[in-house]
């Protein structure tokens, strides 16, 4: 009897110890199921949120990915990227090349998105009132390069600086010596001892497309040598004498070069203007 009595006891240790080592093992289960799924989280998170930069700043929006290409709120984008835009009775977002100062908000995702009368083909979604758009074939639509650095998730989006009117500081060359005797005096080749001379601007008020209002004049060098950073202003005055808005071009011209600028304004408001278009360059 006292034998089977310690059997028992033996065969009842023997199975506790057993039941541990099996709660042993579906902790060490668990536990590593929990470091796999916090893993599995930690780069997904990584993965759908890419730092991005737009024209060399940091674009610090929400953002979504989607079958690997990140989707950003439309409206900021365009702002960062220093577009306009306007929105018809349609709910087609109408992308302009500058900003106009009184842009309406965009709320709902719209029908359409266009830039230069063509459309552009852009997966957009809305998401708590803020319309998304797809980054990457959005601002390659606008003309932009997308990069996308897959070891350091950063995005890189660079648009050219010749979309938004820029004002330049002119620097004035130092003349070769055999500019120096080429070159004629002003007084030698017009009355006005003028080198650059602009012919009467052009001026049409778009009705379809991007609207706005439209400038161009031929610009030409009457001397006989080079003339770079030749800074171009056109000036859209109201008929209240002030000043609308400014646009600058800067160009080169050869000896006796005749060059067609053009000039360009989104006039939101589709106001009656005056132009007039001045040179400025090195003497």
């Amino acid at each position: 009897m006292f034998c089977g009595m310690r059997l028992r006891s033996k065969t009842a240790e023997y199975s506790n110890h057993k039941i541990e080592v099996v709660k042993v093992k579906n902790y060490l289960k668990i536990f590593m199921l929990v470091m796999i799924i916090t893993f599995l989280a930690a780069a997904a998170v990584s993965a759908a949120n890419p730092q991005i930069f737009i024209r060399n700043q940091p674009f610090k929006e929400k953002v979504f990915l989607q079958k690997g290409d990140p989707f950003v709120p439309l409206e900021a984008l365009l702002k960062a990227l220093k577009f306009g835009w306007s929105i018809d009775e349609n709910c087609n977002v109408n992308i302009l090349p500058a900003p106009g100062g009184k842009e309406t908000s965009i709320k709902l995702a719209p029908y359409k998105l266009s830039f230069q009368e063509k459309v552009i083909s852009a997966e957009v979604f809305t998401k708590d009132n803020i319309v998304f758009v797809n980054l990457k074939n959005f601002s390659t639509a606008l003309g932009a390069t997308y990069n996308y650095n897959k070891e350091n998730n950063i995005v890189d989006v660079l648009f050219p600086k010749t979309v938004v009117p820029v004002t330049f500081a002119i620097p004035k060359p130092v003349p070769s010596p055999a500019e120096k005797v080429a070159a004629p005096t002003a007084s030698q080749n017009s009355p006005s001892g003028e080198l650059i001379v602009i012919s009467k601007p052009e001026v049409s008020n778009e009705s379809s497309g991007l609207g706005g209002t439209r400038v161009t004049a031929n610009v030409k060098n009457i001397s006989n040598y080079t003339i770079e950073n030749i800074k171009l202003t056109c000036a859209f005055t109201l008929d209240d004498g002030s000043e609308a808005y400014k646009d600058v071009k800067i160009i080169k011209l050869a000896g006796g070069e005749t060059q067609k600028v053009e000039f360009y304004w989104t006039n939101p408001s589709s106001l009656m203007v005056s132009v007039k278009v001045k040179a400025e360059y090195p003497k």
